[in-house]
């Protein structure tokens, strides 16, 4: 498939949109018009297409789940969004818009970048439902102290993102059993992980690291 006709706007009460192994190269404005739609599953199984997403999609007020092979950028109004729980692309290097900050239902947020792009990692202060958190590629420092009030995040995967430092913080993740930090600028193990008592794998590999 090339292109999704304009008449998809007449499916009033679609709820499920899955489209696999495409060559799409965007989403016509009038999927904006689907009130009921909840899912938008959409990917070529290669990343070979990119596609750009409508302007207005934060008109979906009931999406639940948004996962894109390869986007060209999300669109501001994905911040109204207010009921997505699943947040799943990968992205071109443009940058990720502040309305990021408002999903605050998300539970679980995979983005990957084909190369390196600042990543507004404060953006995941308020989405306190978050179970995982999937970042690869957008660059930032450090995880902000803010981290501890994600108490239901169970997995965090920083994989070349550029973080130099975890914060002591991280100690109030008591659900957490899963932290990936790979191909970063770490020198050190991040304090508090003895507190992190359900934890079953951690991978710093390719990080900073001194020898003594």
């Amino acid at each position: 498939m090339k292109k999704i006709p304009k008449e998809i706007a007449k499916l009033r009460n679609l709820k499920v949109l899955n489209i696999t192994y495409h060559q799409l190269s965007s989403l016509p404005d009038e999927i904006c018009e689907l009130e009921k739609l909840e899912e938008i599953f959409i990917t070529d199984g290669a990343y070979d297409y990119l596609i750009t997403l409508p302007q207005n999609i934060g008109n979906l007020k009931k999406l639940k789940k948004l996962k894109i092979g390869k986007v060209k950028a999300l669109p501001a109004s994905i911040g109204d969004l207010e009921n997505l729980e699943i947040l799943d692309c990968f992205l071109e290097p443009h940058s990720v818009p502040k309305e990021i900050a408002n999903l605050h239902n998300l539970q679980y947020l995979c983005i990957r970048f084909d190369k390196a792009c600042e990543f507004p990692i404060e953006c995941i202060c308020n989405m306190t439902k978050l179970e995982t958190l999937d970042i690869c590629g957008g660059t930032f420092k450090a995880l902000p102290a803010c981290i501890k009030n994600l108490v239901n995040l169970w997995r965090i995967n920083l994989e070349d993102t550029g973080v130099e430092k975890i914060p002591s913080e991280i100690s109030h993740l008591k659900l957490l059993e899963e932290l990936v930090v790979t191909g970063n600028k770490l020198t050190s193990t991040p304090e508090g992980i003895r507190e992190l008592k359900k934890l079953v794998k951690m991978d710093l590999s390719y990080n900073n690291f001194e020898l003594e």
